[in-house]
């Protein structure tokens, strides 16, 4: 086709999106998959048997819509693979910012317990950072740091003789009593309790 004829095909309704341009151009050959090959073969006979008529009354109205269903269909699928790959890399952004958020709750959870701090690390909202981990987890963020900071001080029981209030300041609680409200309502025992009746001297 010369540049004349494609302008004029294109001139009003250009079935390509830019993104397909683009890719063209970088990548101006692929493998395509059998059935998608069938497809274009029998758009590229249909395109020619247009051309081939040459009695026909309408043969240039033929040909040109024949072309352009024929780009239709490239373009369709470009903007089908296109859609899947935005789900696709949308999913691995998930997976890769819930990764992110474990390692960093495995560093600072001693520290910090709030879902605020985890999600300005990550550069997102607590809102997003909650959907990432009940994707992931089936978990809320602050369940999830719950559980790896009601572990922490578990270990940190088990291995120390600092008194309560020793631990409370070790894991930044603001005081002894919001220490044992956390831990008593993550595991059914105070912090107290708990020593006395699991941990072995």
């Amino acid at each position: 086709m010369n540049e004349s004829y494609t302008t004029e095909l294109l001139r009003y309704n250009p079935p390509f999106p830019f993104s397909f341009v683009i890719k063209v151009r970088e990548k101006p050959v692929e493998i395509m998959k059998p059935d998608i090959l069938r497809l274009f073969s029998y758009k590229l006979d249909v395109i020619e048997n247009a051309c081939m008529d040459e009695k026909h009354l309408f043969r240039n109205e033929m040909i040109k819509n024949a072309v352009l269903m024929f780009f239709m269909d490239i373009s369709n699928i470009h903007i089908q693979q296109e859609e899947k790959e935005k789900v696709t890399n949308k999913t691995e952004r998930k997976k890769e910012l819930f990764i992110q958020f474990m390692k960093l709750v495995s560093v600072y959870a001693t520290k910090e317990h709030s879902v605020e701090f985890y999600a300005s690390k990550l550069c997102i909202t607590r809102q997003y950072l909650n959907r990432i981990t009940q994707l992931n987890f089936r978990k809320t963020a602050y369940e999830l740091i719950s559980l790896v900071l009601t572990g922490e001080i578990t270990k940190y029981l088990e291995t120390s003789n600092d008194s309560i209030l020793q631990v409370s300041e070790h894991f930044n609680f603001p005081d002894q009593a919001s220490l044992t409200k956390f831990y008593k309502h993550q595991t059914g025992y105070s912090p107290t309790a708990y020593k006395k009746k699991f941990v072995v001297k």
